[in-house]
């Protein structure tokens, strides 16, 4: 998250606009990190860090 051409701050932001207040998932497929751990790891630093950016918290 926050590396791909998706502006995920965007995103989120319209979310909030539009009155969403359920959840998000984060989908741990990615293998870029070497191990899945490794992996799931920087992806939830990358939500977290892109919630962040867009106002929210999480």
């Amino acid at each position: 998250m926050g590396a791909g051409v998706v502006d995920w701050v965007g995103q989120f932001r319209a979310l909030v606009k539009d009155g969403y207040h359920s959840a998000v998932s984060l989908e741990t497929h990615w293998r870029g990190a070497g191990t899945p751990e490794a992996s799931t790891r920087i992806s939830m630093q990358g939500l977290k860090s892109t919630l962040a950016k867009a106002g929210l918290t999480c």
